[in-house]
């Protein structure tokens, strides 16, 4: 079974004729039917070769799906489908996105903008429709815009690999272009959390940030200048928060050159307490060291 006329993503209207063919490999093709959208099934004239005539002016504007299957007398085959745009009100669709742009989004790591834009005839706001594994399919979707407005959506992969976007447009009477032109985005990885290390103070005993002695855990007196390791080599440090028993006591900022961060601890206190690092990536994601002091 095949609709070989109107074919996917057509803009229509006024009466159109639904055409196809049929074929089976063992009997004969007895009927086919045609459907609009959940409507019921209707008897198309011819076998082999169909035909089927539709009043666009009985639906409303906008997408539609238009269905067709045979029947041998005994069983029915499969259903073709194709989505058309009906389109009565002298509008035009939108042209064809531009081909996709794409930038880094600074501050995220694997995460990119990607831009296109059109123009629609009627100068009507245009809504886009994002096509992220290029298999036809809107995946994500926007709100509307103006027409000729440079329009970008941020997206992120989380498997490495090739992906082809496109993009498709929809004018405010829901009449669609066709997708754009794929760009093509290579993937080589994704992003992992920092490696950190609070790496003084260690099992010693500390006189005002002096190590005095080994010890089997932590014992200081006096300030301590706490010394964390941290190392990103996907997308760098972004910050390192220090706490003591749950508290934000500093936040360290990455300047470009860091891979060690500290912060001199002067409170006066007595007892134990957990010292605990926090450092965030590009991405905003996260890892922790803490010890016992």
């Amino acid at each position: 079974m095949l609709i070989t006329h109107p074919t996917h993503g057509n803009t229509v209207n006024g009466t159109v004729t639904v055409t196809g063919t049929a074929y089976h490999f063992k009997g004969s093709v007895q009927k086919v039917y045609v459907q609009i959208d959940d409507s019921d099934w209707e008897l198309a004239n011819g076998t082999t070769s169909w035909s089927y005539a539709c009043d666009t002016t009985e639906v409303a504007g906008g997408g539609h799906l238009v269905r067709a299957a045979s029947f041998d007398g005994h069983l029915y085959s499969d259903c073709h489908t194709v989505a058309v745009n009906v389109n009565n009100h002298g509008n035009h669709p939108p042209d064809t996105p531009t081909i996709p742009l794409w930038s880094h989004l600074w501050g995220s790591w694997g995460t990119y903008l990607y831009s296109t834009t059109t123009s629609d005839p009627e100068n009507d706001n245009v809504t886009y429709g994002w096509d992220w594994k290029g298999d036809g399919v809107v995946d994500e979707g926007t709100g509307y815009y103006p027409s000729g407005v440079m329009v970008s959506t941020p997206h992120s992969w989380d498997t490495a690999g090739t992906y082809f976007v496109r993009v498709t447009s929809q004018d405010s009477h829901r009449v669609q272009s066709s997708l754009s032109p794929p760009l093509v985005v290579n993937i080589s990885g994704v992003d992992n959390p920092p490696n950190i290390s609070i790496t003084k103070p260690d099992a010693a005993v500390y006189f005002n940030d002096a190590n005095i002695l080994p010890f089997y855990t932590p014992i200081v007196f006096g300030g301590i200048n706490i010394e964390v390791d941290v190392v990103d080599e996907e997308s760098e440090i972004n910050r390192v928060e220090f706490y003591i028993d749950g508290d934000l006591k500093y936040v360290c900022w990455y300047f470009g050159t860091e891979e060690s961060y500290s912060w001199i601890w002067n409170e006066q206190a007595f007892g134990r307490y957990t010292m605990k690092a926090v450092a965030y990536d590009n991405t905003i994601d996260s890892a922790n060291d803490e010890i016992m002091v």
